[in-house]
């Protein structure tokens, strides 16, 4: 286990700021972090100063999870999805209220969002997509994308495409402009959030326990990243070594972050052409780092760890990347933040 020395947000003097349940999601932009709770609130963290830029930013629906956060400085937004099915937005500058709707019949799992478009995925098997208005702020919605047959676990936006991953093991690709299935694609694992790697080469925090580097065309894997012991929640590139000069595509060399309940994030490298195809780099400790642990064990279960002598581990449910930077959300009222060396 590495041992590089994490900061938090809040910092540590500023606890009063923290969420009183655990982090759900998380999302960095160039100049914030913002992050939904089960407390029922968003916060905007500064992070140049590791503080609130906004007093907490609690929806109508305050007694509902905060499950999925999008974010954008640029059309000045905040978008919250929560356990109720309902998506609630805020001016990012000011932390005004701007507009509230119920969207979906059960949670809303997972939010992406560009100038004109908000795609929402939820537990009631489908994806909506939305066109988004800034002056009044407001959401229409454009297309209803049905097929799966689980929880529709995430969701990204291309020029042409819709992606979505679902519990039900499969990809799926949809015209953006028609809503119409393109593609339907098998694969091993269910993917819990994915990224982009090429047009049809993806990145996949996995379900069972793996990350894997996927061709959703052909639905066959480039690489299996294995060393977690409990599902992988996220995963993201944290550098793109395309540059080099042996590099002949994006994916011949990759160093990826995840992030899993077994409490930990690793650091990979992939290594798309060579003979050994990847390797764990480093292993950081989430659960060892908290300061304030948020336990989802019951009394039973609490009294069992202690009088066996187990460990209990706090969960990872988010991470968000900016540059070296990597935050860390999970079972903990803060926010872990380490810089990882080049």
């Amino acid at each position: 286990m590495d041992h590089l020395v994490p900061t938090f947000l809040p910092q540590v003097q500023h606890q009063d700021n923290a969420h009183s349940k655990r982090i759900y999601t998380i999302q960095a932009t160039t100049n914030l972090i913002v992050s939904g709770s089960a407390d029922g609130s968003i916060r905007v963290w500064s992070k140049r100063q590791a503080a609130l830029t906004l007093p907490p930013l609690i929806s109508p629906n305050q007694q509902a999870s905060i499950l999925a956060v999008a974010v954008s400085e640029e059309l000045d937004i905040v978008l919250g999805g929560n356990s109720l099915g309902n998506i609630t937005i805020w001016r990012l500058s000011n932390g005004v209220l701007l507009h509230t709707q119920g969207c979906h019949k059960e949670a809303v799992l997972a939010i992406s969002l560009d100038k004109s478009t908000v795609v929402t995925t939820s537990r009631d098997q489908t994806a909506l997509v939305w066109d988004l208005e800034t002056e009044p702020c407001g959401m229409h919605l454009r297309h209803t994308l049905r097929g799966h047959s689980m929880a529709v676990l995430s969701a990204r936006l291309s020029e042409q495409y819709i992606y979505t991953s679902s519990g039900d093991k499969t990809f799926r690709l949809w015209d953006r402009d028609s809503g119409s299935l393109v593609r339907d694609v098998a694969q091993n694992a269910s993917a819990n959030q994915f990224q982009l790697i090429e047009s049809t080469i993806v990145l996949c925090a996995c379900t069972d326990n793996t990350v894997r580097l996927s061709n959703i065309e052909s639905g066959t894997d480039l690489a299996c990243l294995q060393g977690h012991t409990n599902v992988v929640r996220a995963v993201e590139v944290i550098e793109k070594a395309d540059s080099r000069a042996d590099s002949k595509s994006s994916i011949d060399y990759l160093q990826v972050a995840s992030a899993s309940y077994d409490g930990t994030i690793r650091i990979w490298a992939i290594h798309h052409k060579e003979s050994i195809p990847w390797t764990c780099l480093r292993i950081l400790s989430f659960s060892d780092m908290v300061l304030t642990p948020l336990p989802s064990l019951s009394r039973h279960a609490m009294e069992t760890s202690l009088a066996t002598g187990t460990v209990e581990v706090h969960r990872v449910m988010d991470m968000a990347l900016d540059g070296r930077f990597l935050y860390c959300c999970g079972e903990a009222a803060e926010i872990v933040c380490w810089h990882l060396p080049e």
